[in-house]
């Protein structure tokens, strides 16, 4: 390595700290100290529950299956068993864990791209999807970085020739931990084996180089769906259903809406000027016959293709379609490369090409500083709604009460009362009744509420006939065009007010 390509690499590692450790300061700087997601609390409940109880728990004494990503939850109770506080731990090792993608994902590119690395790992440490998840306390940084590492493990399979069993069974044993960091790493286990099955050797070397990438990820999988089954009663987590019972009014919507605003979000960025070279690299891939190099690219559009299907939301940044961004980012980047190689030999090629890497440039530190202003958005919306109102349970009911909620994230970890989970997290047994108030209301008297925590447009009966004991009075909520939660006292006074 050069001086001029360390001194580069030295920048891009200032980059990746820099970026991140200033979105925690701007919040910080704003009066707010937390996550942007109320869901990284429920990582954080389980993860204490487990450290001082040795229990996979949400309430105490409760087992239940209502965490997507149990390494991330095991991740997370290291730093409660080492008294790290929060939010010090998960956003550290979320900034750890991106420079290890970014790392990942240069070698990947340069190695089945063509993409020199510190091109790679600077189009990586330049998005701002990526810095504010590598912050928000949740388990994407370590999905992202599973990928990342698959990825390059199969392009060093794709390159060796003969039958490659030890790297085959390498690549196999990454695969096998990803389902354990998010459930619908399953779809990216066919892929894997298909592009093992592609690389160079015999037809015979090529089917046991699939079943050995492939064998160990099937017995982890069958092991997670046992470890759900005894927690839940299911094989996925409790949430893989609740969303989609939650959300399944959304695919009722054409498929052009769905996938319009599944691509608005993560295309609100430098994506959107590289992604049209992806273009260049499938024209490339298919006059090659380069079959390889469309595998990461297939799992990218079924990644999409399944979230549109059966979960199409885009809140909170599209981060369940963030993992794809590094991949579409050094497509694009290969694409570009390719066509500078093709064009720059004339006037119109060189400002073509400049003008898309000057574009880059601009967009992405435009929305670098677009994603602070949203993180600190973020974690003072999640502040002032969540866990004001956790603060509040805490500080003003009894420690024996039973609080009903449907965003339980930072109650269970502040307020540590028995609650009712009324978005199927924890527990599936309020889905059926959440849209009917009488059902609901009769359901959340046979549960043993004495309060109720929601958002009044949630349970719309409720904010128009009962009392509200305590209104969060945040600013950021309303100025979004939302509300103030509130805390009702269900027991003798909603009760009786909405039932029959």
């Amino acid at each position: 390595m050069t001086r001029a390509q360390r001194a580069i690499g030295f920048g891009l590692l200032a980059l990746g700290l820099a970026a991140p450790l200033v979105y925690v300061a701007a919040s910080r700087a704003a009066g707010f100290s937390g996550f942007p997601l109320d869901d990284a609390f429920i990582h954080q409940t389980y993860a204490r529950n487990l450290a001082l109880r040795g229990a996979w728990s949400y309430s105490a004494g409760e087992v239940s299956a209502g965490s997507t990503s149990p390494l991330w939850t095991v991740l997370m109770a290291g730093g409660h068993v080492l008294r790290v506080g929060l939010p010090g731990w998960p956003i550290g090792l979320g900034i750890a864990l991106s420079l290890l993608s970014a790392w990942l994902g240069g070698a990947w590119g340069e190695r089945a791209l063509g993409v020199p690395r510190l091109l790679g790992a600077a189009v990586l440490l330049g998005e701002w999807h990526l810095v504010w998840a590598a912050v928000s306390g949740m388990e994407i940084p370590l999905f992202v970085a599973w990928l990342m590492a698959c990825w390059w493990l199969l392009a060093r399979l794709e390159a060796r020739a003969g039958a490659g069993w030890d790297a085959a069974l390498g690549l196999g044993l990454v695969a096998a931990v990803g389902v354990w960091i998010r459930p619908e790493a399953i779809l990216a286990l066919p892929f894997l084996g298909l592009g093992a099955t592609l690389a160079r050797g015999s037809q015979r070397q090529r089917v046991w180089r699939g079943i050995a990438v492939l064998s160990p990820a099937l017995i982890s999988l069958l092991l997670y769906f046992t470890f759900n089954r005894l927690l839940g009663g299911g094989i996925w987590p409790n949430t893989f259903y609740a969303k989609q019972v939650e959300y399944g009014v959304l695919r009722g919507e054409g498929w052009v809406q769905r996938v319009g605003g599944q691509s608005a979000a993560i295309l609100a960025g430098p994506l959107v000027v590289l992604a049209p070279f992806l273009l260049v690299v499938v024209y490339s891939a298919l006059k090659q016959r380069r079959w390889e190099r469309l595998v990461p690219m297939a799992w990218m559009i079924a990644h999409v293709a399944a979230y549109t299907a059966r979960l199409p939301v885009s809140y909170q940044h599209g981060r369940y379609l963030i993992p794809v961004i590094p991949l579409g980012l050094l497509y694009g980047a290969a694409g570009l490369r390719m066509v500078w190689a093709r064009m720059r030999g004339g006037l119109a090629g060189r400002v073509l090409v400049r003008g898309a890497w000057l574009s880059w440039g601009a967009v992405g530190l435009a929305f670098l500083v677009l994603g602070g202003r949203a993180y600190v958005r973020d974690v003072g919306l999640i502040d002032e709604e969540m866990v004001a109102t956790a603060r509040w349970v805490e500080a003003h009911t009894p420690e024996g009460a039973v609080i009903a909620a449907h965003d339980i994230g930072a109650l269970g970890y502040y307020a540590e009362r028995r609650l009712v989970d009324l978005g199927g997290l924890t527990s599936a047994a309020a889905l059926t009744v959440l849209r009917d108030p009488r059902e609901l209301a009769q359901f959340l008297t046979h549960e043993g509420s004495d309060y109720l925590v929601t958002f009044p447009g949630l349970y719309p009966l409720v904010g128009k006939r009962c009392l509200a004991e305590f209104s969060s009075g945040g600013s950021i909520s309303p100025a979004l065009g939302g509300e103030n939660m509130r805390v009702y006292r269900w027991a003798g006074d909603c009760a009786e007010r909405i039932g029959p």
